[in-house]
This record gives C-alpha cells, sequence and structure tokens, in this order.
C-alpha cells in the first residue's frame, strides 16, 4: 500500500508499507499541520511473479483545518507581565478585553483563586465556554455573581460570590488572596493565556 497526504492539491508525504488482507493502521509522522484542506489516496498493490500489479486506488474525503486559534487578552487596558507579576485591578469594575484572540469559534475565561505565588487554594474556580468570536469588555465581576452555574471548585458558601480582595489566612493576615484569570481556546488544541490579578478594594 503506498498511503500520500496532499494539502491543497500538492503532495506533503508518502509512505509505502504492507498491510494484511484485513485491515492495516498506519500514520505519517513528523508532518505539520497548517491551514488548508488536505486530502489522502491509497494505492492497493499486489506482488506478482515478475514485480507488482496495482489492484485499486482509494481517495479519503477533504478535511478542512483552520487557522490556529490564539488566547490573547488584557485587563482594564493593561497588558499581561511576560514575568507573571501581578496586575493591580479596581475591585469594582475588573475589565477582560479579549477581542485579541485570534481565530477561535469558541472561547474560555476562567477564575483560579491563588497566592501572590500561583498557588492554588481551590476555594474559589469558576469556568465558562462561550461560543463565538471572544469580545473586549468582559465583566468578571459579572459572570462571578452567576458562577453558581459553572461552578468548579470550592465550598458552596462561595459559589456566586464577586472577586473580593482581604487576605487568604486570616487573622494572621500575611498572605494576600490574588486572582489568576484564564483565557483559553481548544481548537485544534486547548491553549491558555494566563494571568494573575491582584485586587484593590478601594476603588
Amino acid at each position: 500500500m503506498t498511503a500520500r497526504l496532499y494539502k491543497d492539491g500538492n503532495e506533503i508525504g508518502n509512505a509505502t508499507f504492507q498491510g494484511s488482507a484485513a485491515w492495516s493502521n498506519q500514520f505519517f509522522y513528523n508532518t505539520g499541520v497548517s491551514p488548508g484542506i488536505y486530502t489522502a489516496s491509497v494505492r492497493f498493490e499486489r506482488r506478482r511473479i515478475f514485480g507488482w500489479q496495482s489492484v485499486e486506488t482509494a481517495y479519503t474525503n477533504s478535511i478542512a483545518v483552520n487557522a490556529v486559534a490564539t488566547p490573547n487578552f488584557n485587563v482594564d487596558g493593561q497588558p499581561i507581565p511576560a514575568n507573571g507579576v501581578p496586575i493591580n485591578v479596581c475591585a469594582s469594575i475588573i475589565s477582560l478585553n479579549a477581542a485579541a484572540t485570534d481565530c477561535e469559534t469558541t472561547y474560555w475565561v476562567g477564575i483560579h483563586e491563588r497566592d501572590l505565588w500561583w498557588n492554588r487554594t481551590y476555594q474559589y474556580e469558576w469556568g465558562l465556554w462561550s461560543s463565538g468570536q471572544a469580545p473586549n469588555n468582559i465583566s468578571l465581576q459579572q459572570l462571578s455573581v452567576n458562577s453558581a452555574a459553572y461552578w468548579i471548585n470550592g465550598p458552596a458558601n462561595r459559589k456566586g460570590n464577586v472577586l473580593f480582595c482581604g487576605y487568604l489566612d486570616a487573622p494572621t493576615n500575611s498572605v494576600e488572596r490574588h486572582y489568576m484569570v484564564e483565557v483559553c481556546t481548544a481548537e485544534p488544541s486547548w491553549q491558555c493565556k494566563y494571568a494573575l490579578l491582584k485586587l484593590d478594594c478601594a476603588c
């Protein structure tokens, strides 16, 4: 069997292998996938006394591969620091601007309560899938109010609560509360971008 892989009508890979009389399961290795229309063909041959005889050539349906979706966002207009330091945001209005996310058909917004060193508390976590393209001006506080519908982890009395300031270890008050926000896309693979938020309750 000789299998050939095509992208937009041009051959990009081929492999010849021997299968049983019933089936064969082979792969194209180290073949990059980029946007385009993919098809494949398989030519079946059988050995004769002298050489090979072609039996049949079969063709697959077309598979369309879209551009890779890439998450991107800022919070209250502040870019995400590459070094992971927290972004200081006003607690009353936290605006997630995700319109810079590219090529998505669905997107995920999630919140995880953390400490300054990004350690999870498992006390307040929710996440929500939405269809379409990610917009700007996503209110994290409004999503938090409705979080019981898409709750992940934490005690029941935290469901539906807004993001709030304070310390994780009251009454010693030595570790301040932070939140990790993530925007993710799912096609063709799960990709996320993260930021750590520190809330200012004075505004």
